[in-house]
């Protein structure tokens, strides 16, 4: 029981940990330098979002006395992220986040997974090629795939969605639950073709 209470409250210390890390290594798309030709006219809403996107695996080794005793040595903890838009502009973000050992395994009782619900709206041209989305949170939650029971809603998350007119094969996604605990920002490639619109 003590052991399950330790791996429990080392899940939420090390999410909060790996996150802080997580969003600093990690290297969202920076805008070329201000184009001064004036504003652009408004991007249709969703044409050149619709299709699935997923950034590239992340992973962050987890070192240190306390991560060493919790997980093993040499882990580390991988956070995959994907986001699925329709052409209606609704659109489903999934987070997965685990802790592999040494050998690549995933650790019992490290994997979680956040989904997101969102509808994607209008589309501001902002500096250069920059194009930020409105973006509304209709559901979100936090789940466990080790403890099926164990869901917990992600009340006033928010979650932006950038792309750009000069690199249309990538978007820039930020995900930020209000406590804060495993807040990221992201970029995203293409990763099939954008389906016909009916």
């Amino acid at each position: 029981m003590f052991a399950k209470v330790l791996t429990s409250a080392a899940v939420l210390l090390f999410c909060a940990q790996v996150s802080w890390a997580q969003t600093s290594s990690s290297s969202p798309r920076k805008p070329a330098a201000d184009d001064e030709s004036g504003s652009a006219s408004p991007v249709p809403v969703t044409a050149s979002l619709i299709g699935t996107w997923k950034a590239r695996t992340d992973r962050f080794p987890l070192s240190g006395d306390f991560n060493e005793k919790v997980w093993g040595r040499n882990a580390a903890s991988v956070r995959d992220v994907t986001l699925v838009v329709k052409s209606n502009g609704d659109a489903a973000l999934t987070i997965a986040r685990r802790v592999l050992d040494a050998r690549g395994r995933v650790v019992p009782g490290s994997a979680s997974v956040e989904e997101a619900d969102v509808v994607i709206g209008e589309a501001r041209p902002g500096p250069t090629a920059r194009v930020d989305h409105d973006v509304r949170v209709t559901k979100a939650e936090r789940r466990y795939p080790d403890n099926p029971g164990d869901r917990w809603p992600l009340e006033n998350l928010r979650v932006g969605v950038v792309s750009f007119t000069d690199t249309p094969g990538i978007v820039e996604v930020r995900f930020e639950p209000a406590d804060g605990q495993g807040a990221f920002s992201e970029s995203l490639t293409r990763t099939t073709t954008r389906p016909q619109r009916q």
